[in-house]
């Protein structure tokens, strides 16, 4: 029997977005955009937010700390007029077409491959991994699997991560 397909989350077309990529400007790193990071997280470390420290301590500059790349990630697909906006507030950032009327954050987790300095640039392509429905105690929902890699200026990995957005 045939999946009523009126009942999915996902349209028709949505499985042929799997492997679909997206490549954003590159995010040049500054010292004060780790320094607010720090201070907005808490973290009070000085090779964080002191070079001499930094350089005291083997690195080339201030040092990011683990996580700062969601500052990242955060910035660069968001950069878009408020008119381009879902009506949940985000963006069309690389989601399949879909029923949904929300979009929620899902799992996520990460490797760190080398340190993140200010002075880089990083870019990071976004590519859609994989794509699956299910039904949940409220009804349909859809899971979009992301894989985002944070690369630096010479093409070197620094961070890979694994995103799932879930679609209702």
């Amino acid at each position: 029997m045939k999946q009523d397909s009126s009942r999915n989350v996902l349209d028709d077309s949505a499985h042929e977005w799997v492997g679909r990529s997206v490549t954003y400007d590159s995010y040049p790193v500054t010292a004060m955009d780790i320094k607010k990071y720090c201070i907005a997280v808490g973290i009070e470390d000085p090779v964080h937010l002191d070079r001499d420290a930094a350089v005291a301590a083997g690195h080339p500059h201030v040092v990011a700390p683990a996580g700062y790349h969601m500052a990242i990630r955060h910035t660069v697909p968001n950069l878009i007029p408020l008119m381009d906006l879902f009506p949940d507030g985000g963006g069309p950032d690389l989601t399949p077409p879909s029923r949904a009327s929300r979009r929620m954050a899902g799992e996520s987790s990460m490797s760190f491959h080398s340190d993140i300095h200010a002075g880089d640039v990083i870019t990071v392509t976004k590519t859609i991994a994989s794509l699956e429905e299910k039904v949940g105690r409220a009804g349909p929902l859809a899971f979009v699997t992301y894989d985002l890699d944070y690369r630096d200026a010479d093409g070197r990995s620094v961070v890979t991560e694994t995103y799932v957005r879930i679609l209702r």
